[in-house]
């Protein structure tokens, strides 16, 4: 078999990945060209997306949807996509010197991480034959809510006594706040974008305070735990009041479980 390759180019933006050869002189009864490539370049666990694949046909035999199939690998006959095979129409006959277009479903992963997402022609009873598509590896984000938080512990210790129906604190006092929230989502919590944010209504100043940070350079990975703990300023007025805490990020919104309602008697 002789293979004379004169010019070989590879362009890539995004999801889309062409190769644009030059001229091809091969003397084979099987072989293909890796043409064109689209895929989306981000996914979502069990998503099902479209994609198209081009192969042109450069050996001397006709692919026929009987004998002919698109076959995943990197590795061989992996099942990431939801399929090992994907079978040409059975009145598919692509010629020598044409290509083929296949349009299929695929199906991501059930879990978050990395996939391998390649391709290439096969022939039955003979096996894998020719070029295969540009390998791209596509991040596969989890399903459901990237952002969560369940909250796992408020204290208001000292100044604030606790007894239903109302916490009891005296005008112009200040208290010190403790809460644990764990990051139950997919996402990592960074310092700038992630915050802790008051509630009933939000972002109200209540308390002398809307937001608190992360540390400086924080990041609170998923499964992970967050200690806030802040000052707050009890109101110069006597009344009930509410105290109530969620997440948020940035750009985003609220998120996650609302620390436990707390009603807050303010006396002279």
């Amino acid at each position: 078999m002789m293979r004379k390759i004169y010019s070989i180019a590879t362009t890539a933006c995004l999801s889309t990945v062409l190769l644009m050869l030059g001229s091809v002189d091969v003397l084979a009864a099987d072989m293909a060209q890796a043409m064109a490539q689209f895929v989306p370049s981000r996914m979502e666990a069990g998503k099902q997306y479209s994609v198209m694949i081009q192969f042109k046909n450069a050996g001397n035999s006709t692919w026929t949807g009987s004998e002919y199939t698109l076959g995943a690998k990197n590795p061989s006959n992996n099942t990431f996509w939801g399929t090992k095979r994907v079978k040409l129409s059975p009145g598919d006959s692509v010629r020598p010197g044409a290509t083929l277009t296949v349009k299929f479903q695929v199906t991501a992963p059930s879990k978050a991480g990395e996939y391998n997402f390649q391709w290439q022609m096969y022939r039955q009873g003979s096996g894998w034959f020719g070029q295969k598509s540009p390998n791209i590896k596509i991040p596969v984000e989890g399903r459901g809510d990237k952002n969560n938080a369940d909250f796992v512990l408020q204290e208001l210790p000292g100044l604030v006594k606790v007894g239903p129906p109302y916490a009891v604190l005296n005008v112009g006092q200040n208290f010190t706040v403790k809460m644990i929230i764990k990051n139950s989502g997919n996402s990592t919590w960074t310092w700038g974008k992630y915050k802790l944010g008051s509630q009933m209504p939000a972002n109200n100043l209540t308390w002398l305070i809307d937001q608190i940070s992360l540390d400086s350079r924080e990041t609170i990975k998923p499964g992970e735990f967050k200690t806030f703990t802040f000052n707050a300023v009890v109101p110069n007025k006597p009344g009930i009041y509410d105290f109530q805490w969620q997440m948020f990020e940035e750009g985003v919104g609220w998120f996650g479980n609302k620390s436990p309602a707390v009603k807050i008697t303010v006396l002279k």
